[in-house]
């Protein structure tokens, strides 16, 4: 019976995380002015915590299934942001 399950610890830490990462996207989501930016802004971060080797706007970018890393690239150079907030 066991091993049938040994996929079920790692299920609930993923579940976990992923809750635990909405929670997270959700507080600060608020702190942009624009939905899009805020979309962006937490495939940014997910690309930030992943396992990529190299993490630049490219790969961020790229790990989130955007076709160019111009989103990446306009929240630190651009986007409208409530710093004192974060």
């Amino acid at each position: 019976m066991t091993q049938l399950n040994w996929w079920w610890p790692h299920s609930v830490v993923i579940d976990r995380w992923q809750r635990e990462f909405d929670e997270l996207t959700s507080r600060v989501g608020g702190r942009f002015a624009q939905v899009e930016t805020r979309c962006a802004a937490a495939r940014m971060l997910s690309g930030m915590v992943s396992e990529l080797p190299t993490k630049n706007c490219w790969t961020l970018a790229e790990h989130a299934g955007d076709r160019s890393p111009d989103a990446m690239q306009h929240l630190p150079a651009s986007a409208i942001i409530d710093n004192a907030g974060l």
